[in-house]
């Protein structure tokens, strides 16, 4: 089941040091909230100078109109496009090539699933059982989130601009239990 609206963490967006909700504490069911999700990632990269992490928990129809509205936005920067597919293993590399080639100020990443389902897909051809992929279990770690952790420190270093992922929530799920250190470098 796909979720109606885009939603995101409040941590990712707000800078309130005393917030306490839960990370993802309801599915957005009207418009006016999947707006206010639009607003709030457009206000924290309008704040944010040098490197930032964002992540937006949306499908991909709705992760294209956040592309779309952070383009309109910000039409006087540089907004990078990142499609990764199954085959992606890693990030870093490609992102700074890119950057170095042409700045940019923004790179939004969508397809990050792509490279999970391939993981998924490779474990179970491999004879894990169900719950070894799926219950986010240290037995094994996709090759693109393995990647992200052992780069943080570099992203931040060497990348002075905005990443955001555009992922399902499943794809949430997956950085929390299997790149902790990555997602908690979100910012906000």
């Amino acid at each position: 089941m796909t979720d109606k609206h885009p939603k995101a963490t409040k941590e990712s967006f707000s800078y309130k040091a005393s917030d306490s909700s839960s990370m993802f504490d309801s599915v957005f069911s009207q418009d006016s909230e999947a707006t206010e999700v639009i607003d709030d990632i457009l206000r924290a990269l309008r704040r944010k100078k040098g490197f930032g992490l964002f992540f937006v928990q949306c499908n991909p129809a709705q992760g294209q109109q956040v592309i779309k509205a952070i383009k309109e936005r910000f039409y006087k920067k540089r907004i990078e496009e990142v499609k990764l597919s199954r085959e992606s293993k890693a990030l870093y590399g490609d992102l700074l090539e890119k950057y170095h080639t042409q700045p940019f100020e923004v790179a939004c990443i969508t397809g990050v699933e792509q490279a999970l389902y391939d993981y998924e897909d490779t474990k179970r051809i491999g004879g894990w059982s169900w719950e070894e992929v799926y219950n986010y279990s240290w037995k094994g770690v996709p090759p693109l989130l393995s990647h992200l952790n052992r780069q943080r420190e570099a992203f931040e270093t060497n990348l002075p601009a905005s990443l955001v992922f555009l992922v399902p929530g499943f794809v949430i799920d997956y950085f929390v239990q299997r790149a902790p250190d990555f997602f908690d470098w979100r910012s906000g």
